[in-house]
């Protein structure tokens, strides 16, 4: 799937400054608040501290990028959510830690 494009064949930057929340803290600042970003073919994911999180796929886009059309630019931060698998591998980290003995 493809990027929605403005019929310039520019990729689309309306989402750009979108805010959402993502699943893990930021390994700098420990916050989950974030924006989405410019990138080339694919939108970035910035922590609200300035670091670079990662990337939205793009099928997440395209879904975000619709919903936006349809429904107009959200009030309230999105919340990405973690695949199953990952979310499953967060949490075994995140309870190791929590058991861990602190030093």
């Amino acid at each position: 799937m493809s990027r929605v494009r403005h019929p310039s064949g520019r990729a689309d930057t309306s989402l750009v400054g979108l805010a959402i929340v993502v699943p893990t803290p930021c390994p700098r600042c420990n916050g989950t608040a974030a924006t989405l970003g410019v990138g080339r073919g694919q939108a970035s994911i910035m922590c609200a501290c300035g670091r670079h999180r990662g990337w939205v796929s793009h099928a997440s886009y395209n879904f975000i990028a619709e919903t936006v059309r349809l429904s107009g630019r959200p009030t309230e931060p999105i919340r990405i959510r973690a695949p199953a698998r990952t979310a499953a591998a967060l949490g075994a980290v995140a309870a190791s830690q929590a058991t861990a003995p602190c030093n």
